[in-house]
């Protein structure tokens, strides 16, 4: 459980306020952001403690920048833990007299700090538990606002992966492996010609299917050919007859890629 910060998923519908209950040293130290973006003109409310975004005088969940299903968080920031806020609240000077209320503010805001610290560090990746340490456990939250890659081993966007699916061909399959156990109307007597119903392939999936004919992988273009018309695609196995009784006698799979 986080210590200084609560999240709730906006509605986006009616005016709202968003409580929490972590302490604060300063009114101002208490945030609020709409998916991912800090929001500006807040007010605060107390008992119970909730905060409130207000647009153009009103009351307002939106801001013009929430949507229905977008993460709120209401957070504290105490000074110290952001750049250009290093500062301790109580400065102690020599011979001065230290009371109760300094002592326990500058002590608050360290713990403060620390928790905030804590509370990042739990929410962000972390090593799987498996001794696997190449790898991190995202525990099934989105990652997200992650930028475009650049070098070769740079994680890729959903949106960089679309536009590369687009210009080759707009793919719409999943990959699949269809195995084919065929009966045929007559023997063939040169090549042996399979249809598969219902899977259509674009040009730049045909020219990357693997077909394996009893265990052996063989050579597009010379060993067989696949082509796809309406919403079939028709796999051709070329230069021999491998059925006998209309039933194709070795087993035969074809891998379909992205």
């Amino acid at each position: 459980m986080a210590l200084s910060y609560v999240d709730y998923t906006s509605a986006n519908t009616t005016a709202a306020t968003w409580a929490f209950t972590f302490p604060r040293l300063s009114d101002d130290n208490v945030k609020v952001k709409y998916a991912g973006v800090v929001q500006s003109h807040t007010t605060m409310l107390t008992n119970p403690d909730r905060i409130a975004v207000w647009t153009d005088g009103n009351l307002n969940v939106s801001k013009g920048v929430s949507v229905s299903g977008d993460l709120v968080r209401v957070y504290r920031e105490t000074p110290g833990t952001i750049e250009g806020s290093e500062i301790m609240l109580v400065d102690f000077a020599d011979g001065s007299i230290l009371t109760e209320a300094d002592l326990d503010k500058a002590a608050q805001q360290l713990l403060y700090i620390s928790q905030e610290y804590g509370d990042h560090a739990t929410a962000s990746l972390k090593k799987t538990s498996s001794g696997e340490t190449e790898f991190f456990d995202s525990e099934s939250i989105k990652i997200s606002n992650v930028a475009d890659p650049v070098d070769s081993q740079d994680a890729v966007t959903k949106s960089v992966f679309d536009t590369s699916i687009a210009a080759v061909g707009g793919i719409t399959i999943a990959p699949q492996v269809v195995s084919l156990s065929i009966g045929h109307a007559a023997a063939f007597a040169t090549n042996t010609v399979i249809a598969i119903p219902g899977v259509v392939l674009n040009t730049y999936q045909n020219t990357r299917v693997i077909c394996v004919v009893g265990g052996v992988i063989q050579r597009p273009d010379t060993d067989f050919t696949v082509a796809s018309a309406g919403a079939d695609t028709t796999l051709t196995i070329l230069g021999e007859d491998i059925t006998s009784a209309d039933v194709t006698l070795y087993p035969i799979s074809i891998q379909i890629p992205y």
